[in-house]
C-alpha cells in the first residue's frame, strides 16, 4: 500500500498545482483515493499490479500536464527514460508470470 500512498500523493499534488482543487480537497481526496486502493487490494488482490501500473501512468500523465501547462525548466529526458524502463520491466515481469 505504500507505493499507492506515494504515487497518489504525487498525482494529486500535481493536480492541485494546476488549481483543479484546493489544499483542503487535496487531503480529502488523498484519504479517499487511498481507502479505495486499500479496498481494491483487499477485494481484488490479483489486480494490484495493474492498478499500480494505471496509477503510475496517471501520475506521470499529471506531471506531463503540469509540465505542458506551466512550462517549468526541467529535463524531460529522465522522466521519459524512467517511464520507458518501467514499461519494459513491467512487460518482462508479466511475461515471466505467464511462463513465456
Amino acid at each position: 500500500l505504500g507505493m499507492y500512498l506515494a504515487l497518489s500523493a504525487f498525482a494529486l499534488y500535481e493536480l492541485s498545482v494546476l488549481g483543479v482543487f484546493s489544499h483542503r480537497v487535496y487531503v480529502q481526496l488523498y484519504v479517499l483515493v487511498n481507502c479505495l486502493f486499500g479496498y481494491m487490494i483487499w477485494v481484488y488482490p490479483d489486480m494490484r499490479r495493474y492498478n499500480f501500473a494505471l496509477l503510475l501512468v496517471g501520475t506521470v500523465g499529471s506531471i506531463a500536464v503540469v509540465g505542458w501547462r506551466l512550462r517549468p525548466r526541467i529535463n524531460y529526458w529522465y522522466l521519459g527514460t524512467a517511464l520507458t524502463l518501467f514499461l519494459v520491466a513491467f512487460a518482462i515481469w508479466e511475461l515471466d508470470l505467464r511462463g513465456i
